[in-house]
């Protein structure tokens, strides 16, 4: 999630909340459709947010590695997907982002 985001300037709930289905790898891009807040999925904040992210070769390739390798690799499904949970839930997620960005912003990780 830390390097999606680093490398598109996504924000965290566009990050959550993309699917597979978001992801043309033919084209190299990303379609922003909805936002994942807490425990629920949202509109996107603004119209300008509904854009088309470019998607750099180097992410596209860690994307699709993650796919082949994800049970939870339907189209309709998270791309950031937890084993342990179903892929349809989020609970947890603001935690996990935290504590891994945390980590980065100090140097830990």
């Amino acid at each position: 999630m830390v390097y999606t985001a680093g490398v598109t300037g996504c924000r965290v709930s566009e990050v959550a909340g993309l699917r597979w289905q978001d992801s043309c790898f033919e084209a190299g891009e990303i379609r922003l459709r909805h936002g994942w807040v807490r425990t629920h999925e949202t509109e996107m904040k603004t119209e300008a947010s509904k854009k088309l992210v470019p998607l750099e070769s180097d992410l596209a390739e860690v994307l699709m590695n993650g796919r082949a390798e994800c049970a939870y690799n339907q189209a309709e499904n998270f791309v950031f997907s937890s084993a342990k949970k179903k892929a349809h839930s989020r609970s947890g997620r603001t935690l996990h982002w935290k504590s891994t960005s945390n980590l980065l912003l100090f140097g830990l990780g």
